[in-house]
């Protein structure tokens, strides 16, 4: 086994096993069958190699040559490179064929990666959901010592600050969530939801909107800031509803601002979702 640099490997057939199979179970590995006349693989191996080092010993590249390991080539079926094996705990759990920009070789790892060590993570959602607010975050800010850019811990953060009230510093923490990590939807979710809350918390909270509706249904403004409030509780198909008896009374209201506020809902709820085909539909009709 020679050793290219302090996170990667050269494997052979020998070596297969410990390096790969035995790896600590939480530590990834990825195996990059290569040669050294493919150019793609010229552009993958250092990428890799950059990558990994970024993850302080959590990833290990295990770097195999097909022409010098045709056996280990023919076990797994490799029929053109570079082609990437990552193993987890001595398990296959994904592949990918050809090369790949950095953020895609990210997501990933981060999806083969552990979560959180001892269920912390899992634990501070609990006590969350629960109304634990104080004793989720100290969990929380442990897990954000250890790692500061772990998306699931900061999307964590993010809910906490948002549940104190700071929505300015939980926009902060989701806006880190890079582009191509599996949590980037979610981020931008979580930031479209919170988005309704400002506006809610902004007009004096759910009651007084909610109030304003009942004093004066066909007050616009009313109606938009109650379908905000309704957005941010959770209750999406009624915001949906709210937000569409405005642009029945007003196709245009605030230059297309309730047909605009529907669409950012889509995009939390999921644009195919069943509740959005219909929603979409009915605002289609009215708009056209």
């Amino acid at each position: 086994m020679n050793e290219t640099s302090k996170y990667s490997v050269n494997v052979t057939h020998e070596t297969f096993e410990t390096i790969v199979l035995l790896a600590p179970p939480e530590q990834v590995v990825i195996v990059d069958f290569w040669a050294p006349w493919c150019g793609p693989c010229k552009t993958l191996g250092p990428l890799l190699e950059k990558v990994a080092a970024d993850y302080a010993g959590k990833v290990l590249i295990a770097k195999i040559n097909v022409d010098e390991n045709q056996e280990l080539a023919a076990a797994f079926r490799i029929q053109s490179i570079p082609a990437l094996k990552v193993f987890q705990n001595g398990e296959l759990i994904a592949d990918r064929v050809g090369a790949m920009p950095e953020s895609q070789i990210r997501q990933l790892i981060d999806a083969a990666l552990p979560g959180p060590s001892g269920g912390l993570l899992e634990e501070a959602q609990a006590l969350l959901e629960n109304g634990n607010i104080s004793e989720a975050e100290t969990m929380v800010k442990k897990l954000m010592e250890e790692d500061s850019s772990n998306p699931e811990v900061l999307l964590a953060m993010a809910e906490i600050h948002c549940k104190k009230g700071d929505f300015e510093a939980a926009a902060e923490l989701a806006q880190r969530i890079e582009e191509g990590t599996p949590e980037y939807d979610l981020a931008k979710a979580f930031l479209d939801r919170h988005w309704f809350l400002e506006r809610c918390q902004a007009n004096g909270g759910k009651e007084t909107c909610e109030a304003a509706v009942q004093k004066d249904e066909n007050d616009l403004d009313a109606l938009f800031n109650w379908g905000c409030c309704l957005a941010a509780d959770g209750d999406f198909e009624t915001a949906l509803q709210t937000l569409l008896s405005i642009v029945s009374k007003n196709k245009n209201y605030k230059d297309g601002l309730a047909k605009e506020t529907m669409v950012r809902i889509f995009g939390i709820i999921g644009q195919r979702s069943e509740i959005s085909d219909r929603y979409r539909q009915k605002l289609s009709l009215l708009l056209y």
